[in-house]
């Protein structure tokens, strides 16, 4: 009898961490005066920010994937209990950064620093060759983001011919449930 309570009790344990092992999508509910309803919006697990430098002759593409893997048992028992203090919000994200020369030349760009949320990326300083018509894709590193979080502030400091620092809002990528709906049904 014993033996059978144990196994029960790690059962329970194992599926409820595998039930909520990853966070695929945050649902939000927002009104859309178009429409004059309001409409259930799903939020994918990652940002997105997409934009040109140095006079369209280079596209910059950061990508913040949300990447908590596993859920450790307290967070189930206090999302459950509406207990979630802020840090359990907190995830470990990986940073990509895609360069594409859209020129017929080579670029040579020396990235100073990227900074998501006013955190300082720890592999953003280097200095960058993109051959003509070539892409190239870069790992910044991993920075902690809140899920919460709709859009992240970016920053992105580089030198080119002159030094250069921009900043732009990341969004989060919005996907509306009935576009959702028609993707399964299409399939």
């Amino acid at each position: 009898m014993r033996n059978f309570f144990y196994f029960f009790l790690l059962s329970v344990l194992v599926s409820l961490n595998f039930s909520c092992s990853r966070i695929k999508y945050q649902s939000d509910e927002q009104y859309n005066p178009e429409i004059e309803q309001i409409e259930n919006l799903s939020y994918s697990d990652y940002f997105e920010l997409k934009t040109s430098l140095q006079a369209q002759q280079l596209e910059l593409i950061l990508v913040v994937n949300l990447n908590k893997e596993a859920l450790p048992i307290a967070y189930q028992i206090k999302k459950h209990t509406r207990r979630l203090s802020p840090n359990d919000y907190m995830i470990a994200s990986d940073v990509k950064l895609y360069l594409k020369n859209l020129s017929n030349e080579d670029i040579n760009l020396k990235l100073l620093a990227v900074s998501v949320e006013n955190k300082h990326l720890p592999h953003s300083q280097r200095r960058v060759n993109i051959p003509a018509n070539e892409s190239l894709s870069l790992n910044l590193g991993r920075i902690p983001i809140d899920t919460r979080l709709n859009s992240l502030y970016t920053t992105i400091e580089y030198i080119t011919s002159e030094h250069q620092e921009k900043s732009f809002d990341m969004p989060r990528i919005v996907r509306k449930e009935k576009e959702k709906e028609k993707a399964v049904e299409n399939k």
